[in-house]
């Protein structure tokens, strides 16, 4: 995130959402692991140039990628046909624990959502050097619009924690001097954009039903064990 939020091209071209900065940014201290780095190109500079400007800022950290591609994705809830332009590059490392030979990170910039619906904000995010713990400052979405996109991320994919990220944000949103306050109408509002934007429909009924459904699943209940 510091190389990627320090270098003077990128800061200007991408934001950062997904569970990574939701927790150790917007909600930190994180309160579960979460590594990946979730982009999203908001600048107006082509995506190959996006793509070589990530490899030439992470292959002092990380050397070169395992893959890098650029892919569409299939993410729309109702419409089939609504595809997800993405940047995806993956990386393997050797980790700092010895519990695993090796480790993986993988990076992905959508780039056909480059439009938010509120304000991007600047957030903090305490990175640990050899030198001690220095804050970086990193572009991202207003938590309201993150949460709406967990929303999103909920009714998409089988993945208990998208339920435990909502459910943590509103406890910690209650909690006595929250600064971390979220307003429920703000983030339906926010969420319906990215539906409208899909060409997408989902009523209450429909978020009920899913969710129903997603409690029966093996695989989402499961999704949080280790973390």
């Amino acid at each position: 995130m510091a190389a990627i939020f320090e270098d003077n091209f990128l800061s200007g071209q991408v934001a950062m959402r997904g569970g990574t900065v939701l927790h150790k940014g917007h909600l930190a201290p994180a309160s579960r692991y979460s590594e990946d780095i979730d982009l999203v190109l908001v600048g107006d500079r082509p995506v190959r140039h996006i793509q070589k400007a990530l490899a030439r800022v992470v292959a002092p950290i990380l050397g070169e990628p395992t893959e890098s591609v650029i892919a569409s994705i299939q993410l729309a809830v109702r419409n089939l046909v609504a595809k997800s332009k993405i940047i995806r590059m993956v990386y393997t490392y050797d980790p700092a624990s010895t519990e695993a030979a090796l480790a993986q990170l993988k990076l992905e910039v959508n780039f056909n959502e480059n439009k938010s619906f509120f304000d991007l904000v600047p957030i903090q995010i305490a990175v640990p050097t050899e030198q001690g713990i220095r804050q970086v400052d990193v572009v991202s979405y207003d938590l309201d619009e993150m949460l709406s996109t967990k929303l999103r991320a909920l009714l998409q994919r089988e993945h208990g924690r998208d339920l435990f990220d909502l459910w943590w944000a509103w406890s910690c949103s209650q909690s006595p001097g929250s600064t971390s306050k979220v307003d429920p109408a703000r983030v339906g509002a926010a969420f319906r954009f990215y539906m409208s934007q899909e060409g997408s429909t989902f009523s209450p009924e429909d978020v009920r039903a899913e969710l129903a459904r997603r409690m029966t699943s093996r695989k989402f209940l499961s999704d949080m064990d280790g973390y």
